[in-house]
């Protein structure tokens, strides 16, 4: 660290210390807890590499870092670059895939730097932040990052770039990986570190100009593994999974449980089933069953971190979102049922619909990994080793699965026209860009030159997918953006998990339900639910008593009152229809006409439907929806999610065909 440097740092840290409240001495914490939180960090594998590291970052502008699971990269890493000064009076930023990572890894950070969480450390996710100006240390979403990249062509404000996690590939993270090097090559100051556990390290290297790479060990412990003789079906993972952790309670010893399922409905059957089986029968040891999944409640999160009484095993039931960043302690036993929900556009229907599909060996390596944190480990797969060997070395990057009318848009908007000559790490198909362009299109963001209208730059600066974004700028001509603006936060937020439907109440939970329900769809549904909660002051009580996931309310809440503040800031009027639903269904309609349907027929198994815009192509409204046992002749939807019966569409609203007619030659 050069002098300059040492002095900038300390000032800083005096002036964050006086923010918060401590002392710059041991930066806000006592000496105790300093000791024990330095004591932590040192036993951590990367703690050993960090002068080595430090070197390669300050001999090269980009470095590749694989640190294995357990070896404390993504917590330590920020903090050396700005206890060694690299990083002088600009920012460091660290991007996660997941919002839940960017939280829960800020306020990890936040702690043994010895702040308060939102002063020397914080964090931005979509729709929320929570640092300021004076922040040294960002974790980021890398969709915020991405619209970062956009906002300052030279990330002026940042020293040190941080992409953690990119073995995802998230759809964002393909788009900033193009735009970062473009960046690099106008500020030789930059600095960017690209990590991972189980990236291949020399793809990256390659594609960052064969950029300096670095092997970090983990402080793993032996994890043996079991396969089953045959493969689990995905229509009885549920049950074969919940055997199999009641078998491992049952006959082994202290150690916590972590199985993972692929969504929320599947981990609160499971977690229904698990509890009927464990508490009629006994064991060595008392159990707790946590749920994590992106809908979980606060509370419940913050049980997966506590401390818990002698005897006690935790059992976890997580999606994905457990593979990675999250560290929980104390994990002995693995059960990995060897599927995940992905995003799969289809081009024959053009819809993305969520399915669940094989892990890849990377994937199933990092549950593995979640097993040998602290203590000798065991991973049970739910499937055959054979099976394992015929598994996708990695995931499928997002780019080569997903509709791009998003990532286009943005391209676009900087003036990047001839989206196949941009530098992507993986070339999405031509077809997939023609395909995304003609949405964008028909959302009237691109003339038929392909240029970005002006519609289209409005649409960009609206922290919102391209079809949202249009309902928003509709409404704004049919004076309901008030209501639109509500519609859209719950949409944009948790409107599959909004209800939840205990498995022994599910009665009373319906007859909850039922009681919101709007004849004219499930946007409409989610415009009563709000207000209601409104009228009842935001009570949690009242949510409670209604089986609406109160934490959902509240995030929406936010995201209302961020995009009202965007609305506003662009001096655009904020009106309200009055109770007019046709103007709330005709705004709907405005960026979902292309998701429209027409009722076919009804059968036993419930109202089939058929889509106008593709040949054949058939889907049922979802049990849940508002308009399941009155459908009407056509209905739009949000999307459509492929299950054992087929696909459903969810978040339907209903339409008519005379309003359908101004979109169909379109």
């Amino acid at each position: 660290m050069s002098q300059n440097q040492r002095r900038y740092y300390t000032q800083d840290r005096q002036q964050s210390n006086s923010r918060s409240g401590g002392s710059s001495n041991n930066h806000g914490r006592s000496t105790g807890t300093n000791r024990t939180i330095d004591e932590k960090r040192k036993s951590l594998p990367i703690f050993n590499f960090k002068d080595h590291i430090i070197r390669k970052i300050e001999q090269n502008q980009v470095v590749i870092l694989r640190g294995d699971t357990g070896s404390g990269k993504s917590t330590q890493l920020p903090q050396y670059l700005l206890e060694e000064g690299i990083s002088g009076r600009k920012k460091i930023v660290c991007t996660q895939p997941r919002r839940v990572a960017a939280k829960s890894l800020a306020g990890r950070v936040a702690e043994e730097v010895g702040c308060e969480l939102g002063t020397d450390v914080g964090y931005q996710i979509r729709h929320e932040k929570k640092c300021d100006d004076n922040t040294k240390i960002i974790f980021m979403t890398d969709g915020v990052f991405l619209i970062e990249c956009l906002k300052e062509d030279d990330l002026r404000d940042y020293s040190v770039v941080i992409l953690d996690e990119v073995h995802e590939r998230t759809l964002n993270m393909d788009a900033t990986f193009g735009l970062v090097k473009e960046i690099l090559k106008k500020r030789a100051t930059l600095k960017v570190i690209v990590t991972s556990a189980t990236m291949n390290s020399g793809d990256f290297s390659k594609y960052f100009n064969n950029a300096e790479t670095i092997e970090i060990p983990g402080r793993q412990f032996g994890v043996s593994i079991t396969y089953e003789d045959r493969d689990t079906p995905l229509r009885t993972m549920v049950k074969e999974v919940v055997q199999k952790v009641a078998i491992i309670h049952w006959q082994n010893g202290p150690g916590d449980i972590l199985a993972f399922l692929t969504g929320k409905e599947e981990i609160e059957d499971a977690a229904d089933a698990l509890d009927d089986i464990l508490k009629t029968s006994e064991a060595k040891l008392h159990h707790k069953i946590i749920q994590l999944h992106r809908a979980v409640d606060r509370e419940e999160y913050k049980q997966l971190f506590e401390p818990y009484p002698r005897f006690t095993r935790k059992i976890i039931l997580a999606t994905n979102i457990a593979e990675t960043s999250i560290t929980i302690e104390g994990v002995k036993y693995v059960v990995d049922c060897g599927y995940v929900k992905q995003k799969m556009y289809n081009p024959e229907s053009k819809v993305d619909s969520l399915v669940a599909v094989r892990v890849s060996q990377a994937q199933a390596n990092q549950r593995k990994g979640r097993a040998g944190r602290t203590q000798e480990g065991e991973c049970y797969r739910m499937y055959t080793q054979k099976t394992f060997d015929r598994l996708l070395a990695i995931n499928i990057p997002e780019i080569l699965r997903v509709q791009l009318s998003q990532v286009v848009l943005i391209l676009k908007s900087i003036g990047i026209n001839n989206i196949g000559a941009f530098d992507f790490m993986d070339k999405p198909n031509p077809h997939s860009i023609k395909e995304a362009e003609d949405v964008l299109q028909q959302l009237d963001a691109l003339d038929t030159s392909r240029k970005i209208t002006p519609i289209g730059l409005k649409m960009m600066e609206i922290p919102l997918e391209p079809q949202l974004a249009k309902i928003l700028l509709t409404s704004m001509e049919l004076e309901c953006s008030r209501e639109i603006i509500i519609v859209l936060s719950m949409i944009n937020n948790f409107s599959q998990n909004l209800f939840y439907r205990p498995r022994k109440k599910q009665r009373e939970a319906d007859v909850a339900k039922k009681a919101f329900d709007q004849p004219e769809g499930d946007m409409l549904t989610l415009l009563e639910v709000y207000k209601q909660w409104i009228a009842n002051d935001c009570d949690s009580t009242w949510s409670h008593k209604n089986f609406v996931n109160h934490q959902a309310l509240e995030e929406a809440l936010q995201v209302k009152q961020n995009l009202e503040f965007v609305v506003r800031t662009k001096h655009m009027d904020i009106k309200s229809c009055q109770g007019d639903k046709i103007k709330i269904q005709k705004a709907i309609l405005s960026g979902y006409f292309m998701n429209r349907a027409r009722l076919l027929t009804r059968i036993r198994q419930g109202n089939l439907y058929r889509r106008e815009t593709t040949d054949n192509d058939e889907a049922y409204i979802s049990p849940k929806s508002s308009l399941f046992k009155s459908p009407p002749t056509w209905v739009i939807f949000q999307d459509i999610i492929t299950t054992n019966r087929g696909n459903q569409m969810h978040n339907v609203t209903l339409v008519t065909e005379e309003w359908l007619a101004k979109y169909r030659n379109r």
